[in-house]
């Protein structure tokens, strides 16, 4: 990574004021924003970034004759115009950051200090899971996420044919890496025609060095002039300065987004697969095999989920199908880790892979453990143990 002092220097020439944080290498996650001194909470200013420091879609097209030739290209439609359509304004920015990093021709470029202190190619490749390759995805089978990192990387697949009919030289990697760092790093800061700049997403030099916590100390908010200021929150502590990036990012997102994930979490989603799948053959084989159970009508899957759940015996099917659940859940959890397939994931993206499948088990099984202990107390139920004994 190129020198972060050069870096500091370019933004404190250019309008970035940060008198009282530096941006420093933390023990856990690279670089972060560390205070200078002890901070106060009467809602000084810690950094304030102007708003022509701000990267735009619309400003990144201007004195950028290669990528707005890209962007004609690929699109007829007036550049100013284009790039101002949510949809374009997040390909511009990504076309932009790629661009920036990998041509030759940027290399005099007035982002360039900001582009050179970004995380490498390398550094992407360990933590993105969007770099996992087929062998490499099946470490996700079975979780949330493993259908949306396929989508995802089919869609960027196609996204990249668009953008090699006008950069010919662009890799499935380089693109990779642009949509990595866009999506970690940019943020949504709502619609605003400062200086006929429309714009909702931008890209923030400086502020986005400041990494998560969900017990975040400083938060962001918008200037009169169109700028950005960070500020300090009322619950101080430590030296180091931590933004949310969502309070309510569960870790299959945190993941997803940011290439990492916390040791704990208060919420999780945790997927369930559907016993029938209607679009599958099998599942037809399944509601014949039950209807003739005992011969009950049963035309569709909510006519047998009626039959099933007027029965008597339903609180006792449900308390067994809790226990199986449970029982694999328990087996699944301890073969984790054996599943990763080492050669195929960078150790750290292995740890915070390991991390979000435990969870997301841990939740499932946490949540039908309550759910048994509540069908224990149905009075079915005890009258049936009652009657075992």
């Amino acid at each position: 990574m190129a020198s972060i002092s050069a870096f500091v220097n370019w933004a404190k020439d250019n309008g970035i004021k940060s008198p009282h944080v530096d941006v420093a290498e933390t023990e856990y996650a690279g670089h972060g924003l560390l205070a200078k001194e002890s901070i106060s909470n009467d809602g000084m200013t810690l950094v304030h970034i102007p708003h022509n420091m701000l990267i735009t879609a619309t400003r990144a097209i201007k004195n950028n004759l290669e990528l707005c030739e890209a962007l004609s290209k690929i699109d007829e439609e007036d550049l100013e115009t284009f790039v101002r359509l949510p949809q374009q304004e997040r390909f511009t920015l990504r076309l932009f950051l790629a661009l920036q990093k990998f041509s030759s021709k940027q290399k005099s470029s007035f982002w360039k200090p900001y582009i050179d202190v970004l995380p490498s190619l390398d550094d992407i490749r360990k933590t993105s899971i969007l770099f996992l390759d087929d062998e490499g995805s099946r470490t996700l089978d079975g979780t949330g996420l493993s259908m949306p990192l396929r989508a995802k990387r089919m869609f960027l697949k196609q996204e990249l044919e668009v953008v090699k009919t006008a950069v010919e030289w662009m890799t499935f990697d380089m693109w990779l890496w642009a949509n990595a760092i866009f999506w970690s790093r940019a943020i949504s800061v709502g619609s605003s025609n400062t200086d006929d700049l429309g714009y909702d997403t931008v890209l923030l030099p400086f502020f986005d060095f400041a990494n998560h916590s969900m017990d975040p100390t400083i938060r962001w908010e918008p200037t009169k002039d169109g700028g950005i200021d960070l500020t300090p929150l009322d619950r101080w502590r430590g030296n180091e300065l931590f933004l949310s990036y969502g309070d309510d990012k569960p870790n299959q997102e945190l993941l997803y987004l940011y290439g990492f994930t916390l040791g704990w979490k208060p919420s999780m989603t945790a997927p369930f697969a559907n016993f029938f799948d209607m679009q599958d053959p099998a599942s037809q084989v399944k509601i014949s095999w039950v209807s003739q159970l005992k011969r009950p009508v049963i035309d569709t899957l909510g006519s047998l989920a009626i039959k099933v759940a007027k029965s008597e015996q339903f609180p006792l099917i449900e308390l067994r199908v809790v226990i199986l659940l449970m029982n694999l859940l328990e087996g699944h959890i301890d073969e984790i880790s054996s599943a990763i397939p080492a050669q195929k994931v960078a150790p750290s993206m292995a740890d915070h892979i390991e991390r979000y499948k435990k969870e997301e088990l841990q939740t499932s099984y946490t949540a039908l453990e309550k759910y048994r202990d509540q069908l224990m107390e149905h009075e079915y139920v005890v009258a049936y143990i009652a009657a075992q004994e």
